[in-house]
């Protein structure tokens, strides 16, 4: 049965007026960084920019509102219903720095609704009906709402958040509604300008920390390292999505049933423990499993025996590291758990799209510099043998699920929890092993004296991820491999 769509306005965000900003301070930004150059608006009597929550069409909105604040340009968002947290905080700086209201344009079902009544057939790179769908027909709707106002012959041009650095990349197709331009292109702006841009006006979306792109909270784009950000961010709606792909009842169960935190295990809180940190990273002692790697010895310890006892899982993990100095010596401000693959070349591959990311969204970091962003941020990568590995691993087809991989949403959280504490229970293993001088980790210690840890794996090696340049990726085979998103949803 077809669906409607709707248009609402946007709901009022609760947030602190003094971290808005005003058109006029826009404007000021604007005009340093682009300064005389102006784009050419066309003849048009509608000039429609639509907005996704992103940089790009956030730097769209910004430029041609503070360039030609005589004009009057609708902003229109494409509201799926199951946006990526931070997204509606994103829209709420764009009307602040704008003074234009957004106008939100949805079908009545949010995406999952969509998706479920398709019998649950998830979209894939090859049917991207959640684009047309979801994205692309409230927004054609939109347009002859526009057209029922302004007239069947009224000219309408669309203004698309394409950068003069991304080549002819092309725009989403909306059929001959209205005509599409590029005004991003025009003025010669480039990534880091469009950061830059939103860094000194409405700041960069939040989401960006964990994402490379806007859009769903869960995408059949989604790269693992994103997955697992979410579901510590937005567990709720990825708990929602996970229930759509088609998994029996029996792996359901067994995905869902996660292993006790070894912060739980010990009756502490999770900020008193954290994951092994390499020498390099603080400039201290060298962790006990950085030495060079054995790899028969490591696949020989991943060997069922004769008896028949199950194998176990051999698992490559990224934990991120960001670091400061304190005056005298480096200190840790975070650590996380980024991705992990069952091959360190699978990992490799990830981390230079983890990497990329990084550095194309360095302003999100606060650092300004490619050699900024290396001295603050490291990667380690940690090789683990996981006990009771058939629990993370799901049997038959699994043709149904979110990630290209087969890979279960409940199996990644799970795989991650189980990641966690071997990680966190190994370095509980390092403290007691060279004796801790901290009084937090002599009681730490104590507390695992009393209550011993079940880690559920070990740490069998580790090192550092060796951060390609961003001149070298720019001509990587594995990235430039990678598929490219829908337009209509990640600009």
């Amino acid at each position: 049965m077809p669906t409607k769509e709707r248009a609402m306005t946007v709901p009022a965000q609760h947030i602190p007026t003094r971290t808005l900003v005003d058109p006029a301070t826009v404007r000021q930004a604007v005009l340093a960084i682009v300064g005389c150059r102006r784009p050419t608006l066309p003849d048009a009597d509608v000039h429609i920019i639509p907005v996704s929550g992103g940089v790009d069409s956030s730097a769209v909105a910004l430029v041609l509102t503070a360039l030609f604040p005589e004009t009057r340009f609708l902003l229109v968002f494409s509201d799926t219903g199951v946006e990526a947290a931070g997204t509606y905080e994103s829209l709420a700086r764009i009307e602040a720095g704008t003074g234009e209201r957004i106008s939100r344009v949805r079908k009545e079902e949010d995406l999952f609704e969509i998706v479920a009544s398709f019998g649950s057939f998830l979209p894939s790179g090859q049917a991207r009906y959640c684009t047309r769908l979801a994205k692309i027909q409230p927004y054609q709707a939109f347009l002859e709402a526009v057209r029922e106002r302004y007239g069947a012959d009224a000219r309408i041009a669309t203004y698309v958040g394409i950068r003069a650095d991304e080549g002819e990349r092309s725009a989403g197709d909306y059929g001959s509604a209205s005509s599409t331009h590029f005004p991003l292109r025009d003025l010669g702006l480039s990534k880091r300008q469009v950061f830059q841009l939103l860094e000194r006006t409405v700041g960069i979306p939040s989401f960006y920390a964990e994402r490379s792109r806007s859009g769903c909270a869960v995408c059949i784009f989604s790269r693992r390292s994103e997955v697992i950000a979410q579901w510590h961010r937005d567990p709720e709606t990825l708990a929602r999505a996970s229930r759509l792909e088609k998994l029996s009842e029996a792996e359901s169960a067994a995905l869902s049933a996660l292993p006790t935190p070894v912060a739980v295990q010990l009756g502490v809180g999770r900020n008193h423990l954290q994951y092994p940190v390499p020498g390099d990273v603080l400039e201290r002692e060298v962790l006990p499993w950085e030495r060079l790697r054995d790899a028969r010895r490591r696949q020989d310890r991943s060997t069922p025996d004769l008896f028949g006892l199950e194998a176990s899982r051999r698992l490559f993990v990224a934990v991120e590291y960001t670091r400061f100095w304190d005056g005298f010596q480096w200190q840790q401000a975070f650590q996380r758990l980024a991705t992990y693959s069952p091959t360190l070349g699978g990992l490799t591959t990830a981390l230079k799209h983890y990497w990329k990311h990084r550095l194309d969204t360095r302003e999100a970091m606060l650092c300004y510099s490619e050699a900024d962003l290396c001295d603050e941020v490291h990667i380690g990568v940690f090789e683990v043998l996981v006990e009771d590995a058939a629990n993370l691993v799901v049997a038959g087809e699994r043709a149904y699920t979110w990630q290209s991989d087969g890979t279960p949403l409940l199996a990644i959280r799970k795989t991650t929890a189980v990641l966690e504490n071997i990680l966190l229970a190994a370095e509980l293993t390092r403290l007691a092993a060279r004796g801790a001088a901290d009084r937090f980790d002599r009681e730490l210690l104590e507390r695992a004296q009393q209550r011993p840890v079940r880690a559920g794996g070990e740490v069998v090696w580790c090192g550092l991820f060796e951060r390609p340049t961003e001149a070298a990726l720019a001509d990587d085979s594995d990235v430039r491999a990678a598929p490219e998103p829908c337009v209509s949803c990640s600009r």
